[in-house]
Formats: structure tokens, sequence, C-alpha cells
């Protein structure tokens, strides 16, 4: 177990077998992110990443409540980002991108830093703004 100990071999020079292929290769693990990081860091990873992606709906929810009136261009942004973290969230089950494919992990730390970048401008702001 451990970072990367999911990791299963698609084509070409096998040089190396891990536990994953080696005992379990019937279950596929590695095939999907979910059961990559379910198996690289147990249910406490997996646990931390859909909350990660919770966290960001709602932060991008309430951005999108907050500037509804003032700016609706932002508004929508962030509502699109909403759909965007659902379908992010949604892909665990489908494909092993989230794990393994350097692009798509940056796609999904820039749409994460747009909401975190919003928050910490709306905070240094003004503080109190965050109450609403």
């Amino acid at each position: 177990h451990g970072p990367g100990a999911s990791r299963v071999q698609d084509k070409g020079l096998d040089l190396a077998q891990t536990l994953a292929e080696e005992e379990y290769g019937g279950m596929h693990l590695g095939f999907t992110a979910a059961s990559s990081i379910l198996w690289d860091t147990g249910l406490l990873g997996m646990a931390m990443i859909i909350g990660i992606f919770i966290s960001a709906f709602r932060a991008a929810g309430w951005l999108s409540r907050f500037y509804e009136d003032s700016d609706p261009f932002r508004a929508g942004l962030y509502d699109g980002l909403r759909a965007g973290f659902i379908v992010l969230l949604l892909s665990l089950a489908h494909k092993d991108f989230f794990v393994y494919h350097i692009p798509y992990q940056t796609l999904t730390m820039l749409l994460l830093g747009v909401v975190v970048i919003a928050m910490q401008q709306i905070s240094h702001s003004d503080p109190q703004r965050l109450d609403r």
C-alpha cells in the first residue's frame, strides 16, 4: 500500500509488478480513481478528497450567492464551477485520470484555486463580508 501502489501497467515493457497486479489482478485496482485512492490512501484519503470537492462545491455556491446582485458574470462563473466540481467528483468512479494524469490534476487544482483565491480576496478586503 501507499502512493502509486495501485498503478497498473497499461501496455509496453513491464519492469515492475505491484502488489495490486500480483495478488489482486482480477479486481482491477487502479482502473478508476476511486479504487486507486482507496488502495493507496485508504478510507481516510478518500474521505478527504470527497470532502475537498464538497467544500469547493459549497464555497462556489456561497460565492455565487455573494455576487448575484453585484456581478452577474461572477455569479454565473461560480455556478458553472459548482457543476464542474460535481463532474470531477463523479469522474472518480469513471476513470483513473484524477490519480495518474498530470493535465487532469492541473485542471482540478486550477478550478479549486479559483475558488480559494476568490474566498481569500473577500476575506482580506473585508472580513465582515464573510458572515453574509
